[in-house]
């Protein structure tokens, strides 16, 4: 093929405990191929399109091969629960699409860890809410160089980019 579609995506994110922030870092990811079947499906073959995108958090050491989906992700992951206090996996408020990239440049979303320290190594972005859940569409998947700490109250704040370049 000539010509390329890359897609490149990146989370940042920003620990604060306390008011203070104590950690901030960026992760690049992959996009699985799901969420590229997902992107080719969109714009070229009518899918319908899903307008509103979810954040996972997890705990498990992972290494991403491209072929996870919705329905096996969390499990392989091993998703937070009841160890971070939203009800639901946390909703991405992305910007418009403006010059090939798409991002969250408003209010950064937040998580908060509800127990004791947990330990933090990764995020995905997915078309389902439910926190374990198995439906829908997923997109990405990063794992952080180091697995990050967050102690009982501690707030995690997300901002997830995508952008699509030719070459």
């Amino acid at each position: 093929m000539q010509g390329q579609l890359k897609t490149a995506g990146i989370f940042h994110f920003k620990q604060v405990r306390n008011g203070e922030v104590i950690d901030e870092w960026d992760s690049e990811n992959q996009v699985v191929n799901e969420g590229l079947d997902y992107v080719l499906g969109t714009a070229l073959k009518g899918v319908s399109s899903i307008s509103t995108w979810y954040i996972g958090v997890y705990a498990n050491t992972y290494a991403v091969s491209g072929t996870e989906t919705a329905s096996d992700v969390s499990g392989l992951t091993g998703e937070f629960n009841t160890e971070i206090s939203e009800a639901t996996r946390i909703t991405w408020p992305s910007d418009a699409v403006q010059n090939q990239v798409v991002t969250n440049t408003g209010d950064a979303i937040v998580t908060s860890a509800s127990i004791g320290d947990i330990v933090v190594r990764g995020a995905f972005l997915i078309s389902e809410n439910t926190k374990l859940g198995i439906t829908g569409t997923l997109f990405c998947i990063t794992n952080y160089d180091s697995p990050k700490t967050l102690s009982l109250g501690d707030k995690l704040y997300i901002t997830y980019s995508v952008a699509a370049t030719s070459s």
